[in-house]
């Protein structure tokens, strides 16, 4: 079904990619007449596609089943570059189930609503609001709207809600001889969306990103000690803190590529020890806190929690930068994407399960 989109709002580094923060955009909305360009498999950073067909979306934790009730997926859809704007349409009997999820400032609700509720009636040339309340699911404090097409053959119900920061929307193309099962679906893919993707989304939400000001010190005479702890952590690859849970944070435009930045929160509603940068480069960029942080602070007489930049695939890891804080987004994007050689500091081999420290110049990545 084509439908108006509006594209995720850019949580992007500045063009120089040498700001502190990141860079906030709303991208103007695309045609209501344009569907996604498609079918194109989407790539597993952003869906996940299980052996049995269902799709995982990693950025919410949204869950969309192969089959649902009688309905029928179609292949993912991804509108942006990071995966914050994505939708799974469902086919059943004389009728069409299809769900967004958007990441969207909430005070643009009742705008994107209007401007759906819009595109409709613009995309059907008899279209016109339908009489008589449309039935909600239960869970979510809905916008709702109505139509008949097509000389009274065709209904189209649309409801949007806030959910921890993102747009859910549904849109039901039916017959009014399909009215109970569409309504049956929609209730049933609300119920799993707030049980995955609602209940993920308000974790995270509940945890604010943390303080990111953190400043290089990788020039420092304690340097080899970080270098040595840091290192170690990532040999033995222990699991952050407690058990984690990954929120995707924003994403770094670059060139082509969109890697997300994620933070890792606790149950306890209280971000992590960790960051991680990850995309379509099988190599993963995590931002964890240094083992011998608390000895090092108390023997130079400060206050500070120490992080370390570690980048490794299966084969290896090397840590590139020592903080004294957790890095911001801007000093991450320079280290990394600078388009320059990314020196190190520490290098562990899983092959040989050897590490070697530099103590001269950094040397160059391997």
């Amino acid at each position: 079904m084509a439908c108006q989109r509006y594209g995720i709002l850019v949580l992007a580094l500045l063009a120089s990619l040498s700001s502190a923060g990141w860079a906030d955009t709303a991208p103007a909305p695309q045609s209501a007449l344009t569907p996604p360009a498609g079918p194109v498999i989407p790539p597993k950073a952003i869906f996940d596609i299980a052996d049995d067909g269902g799709a995982l979306h990693q950025q919410s934790l949204l869950q969309c089943p192969a089959t649902l009730d009688g309905y029928s997926r179609d292949v993912p859809h991804v509108y942006d570059k990071a995966g914050f704007d994505v939708s799974c349409n469902y086919r059943g009997p004389q009728s069409d189930v299809t769900i967004y999820l958007t990441r969207r400032p909430p005070a643009l609700l009742a705008q994107d609503f209007e401007g759906e509720r819009q595109a409709i009636l613009k995309r059907f040339a008899d279209a016109a609001a339908r009489d008589g309340a449309v039935p909600v699911p239960p869970g979510l404090d809905w916008k709702s709207a109505s139509f008949v097409s097509n000389k009274g053959v065709q209904l189209d119900d649309l409801l949007l809600a806030e959910v921890s920061g993102w747009e859910f929307q549904i849109r039901a193309t039916y017959v009014s001889g399909s009215a109970d099962p569409t309504h049956k679906m929609v209730e049933d893919i609300t119920a799993l969306t707030l049980k995955t993707a609602g209940a993920h989304l308000a974790a995270c939400a509940a945890a604010p990103p943390p303080a990111r000001a953190g400043q290089s010190v990788s020039d420092v005479d304690y340097a080899t000690t970080l270098a040595l702890s840091g290192i170690t952590m990532a040999r033995l690859n222990p699991r952050p803190d407690p058990t984690p849970v990954w929120c995707a944070e924003g994403s770094f435009p670059v060139g082509q590529t969109n890697p997300v930045l994620w933070r890792n929160i606790g149950f306890d509603g209280k971000s992590g020890d960790a960051d991680r940068i990850s995309g379509t480069d099988p190599r993963i960029v995590e931002v964890r806190l240094d083992p011998a942080s608390g000895e090092v602070a108390a023997k130079q007489g400060a206050t500070m929690d120490i992080y370390d930049v570690i980048i490794g695939n299966a084969d290896s890891a090397d840590l590139i930068g020592i903080f004294n804080g957790r890095p911001s987004p801007g000093d991450l994007g320079k280290l990394i994407f600078s388009g320059g050689q990314i020196h190190v500091f520490a290098h562990f081999d899983r092959a040989t399960n050897k590490i070697q420290i530099f103590t001269g110049k950094p040397a160059a990545a391997k």
